[in-house]
Parts: C-alpha cells; structure tokens; sequence
C-alpha cells in the first residue's frame, strides 16, 4: 500500500523543526541530569548547547511567524533552559556557601591543633 508524498510544505516544517527539536532535547537531559545530580551529564549536555543553537539561529524568523507548532517548541525549549540556568545558579550558590563554610571550619581546626599555640587567658580583676 502506497502512502501520499508529503506535500512541500510539511517538509519545510520538518526541516525547520529538526534543530529545535534537538535543543529541546538537550534541555530536557539537562533537566533529568539536575533532578538525579548527574554533574557529569549536566556538563557533557551543556557543551552540546551552542551548536545547538546555532543550529536555531538559521531559522528564519517568519518561520515562528507563520507556524505556531514551531514557536511553541521555542518557547518551551528557551523556558526549560531558563529553568534550569536559574537552578544550577542557586545550586551553586549553595556549594559556594558549604565550601565557605568547610574552609572556615578547617582553618579553625589546624589553628587549635597548631603546636605551640596556647592561649593566654585573662585575670579578672577580683578586688573590686
């Protein structure tokens, strides 16, 4: 049984599509990678990001104009993006802050444990 061809129009759509297609993909692995702490992933992802989208930048711009199916792939793939930059900055805030603290913790440490260190305490004033 032979199926239709497809008509020009749906192989343009088809073409258009591919790139967002992909980044939307990459940004979903980037949200599965954060979700299971997968630094590794999140960073292999994130590398595939700007061919990615320059792969989208040689869409034109009234493709979005004239297919709604192609602008709402955008906007969910840009909006998944923004998501997940907006996690790892508070994610690494977070580290920052630990590793901050961690530090602080082990100059302490090696202070009190350095030989020779005694504190001198003070006399109080007792005849008053």
């Amino acid at each position: 049984m032979a199926t239709a061809p497809k008509t020009t129009q749906s192989l343009e759509n088809a073409i258009d599509s591919r790139p967002l297609i992909r980044l939307k993909q990459i940004a979903l692995d980037i949200r599965r990678a954060l979700d299971l702490q997968d630094w590794e992933l999140v960073a292999h992802a994130s590398t595939l990001l700007p061919s990615a989208l320059d792969d989208c930048s040689v869409i034109p711009s009234e493709a979005f104009q004239n297919n709604a199916r192609l602008a709402e792939m955008a906007r969910e793939a840009f909006t998944l993006l923004n998501t997940c930059d907006t996690e790892m900055e508070e994610r690494m805030e977070h580290i920052t802050h630990d590793l901050r603290r961690l530090r602080m913790g082990q100059r302490r440490s090696q202070w009190v444990k350095a030989p020779g260190v005694v504190s001198e305490g003070r006399r109080l004033d007792t005849t008053r």
